[in-house]
């Protein structure tokens, strides 16, 4: 697919833009941290430096939260027409 890369065995998927944007509102601190771990050994979109500090983050809070859930996250993205 054009939105995925294999590392080795590992496929990791790579959400178009909007869809990011849904997917790290709706996913859980869990799902976030696995999105992680194969970014920790071999980081292509992100430096590895990075990947570690956003895992170890998302690794001390509640792995069933929604960390970026609340709208204070998405506020300044909102449309408000005229």
């Amino acid at each position: 697919s054009p939105n995925s890369t294999t590392s080795g065995e590992t496929t990791i998927s790579h959400p178009t833009k909007p869809s990011a944007q849904i997917w790290l509102r709706d996913s859980t601190n869990d799902e976030k941290v696995q999105e992680l771990k194969p970014l920790l050994r071999s980081a292509t979109r992100m430096s590895s430096d990075t990947a570690q500090e956003l895992y170890d983050e998302l690794s001390m809070e509640t792995l069933n939260d929604r960390t970026f859930a609340h709208p204070f996250h998405w506020a300044a993205f909102s449309y408000t027409g005229i």
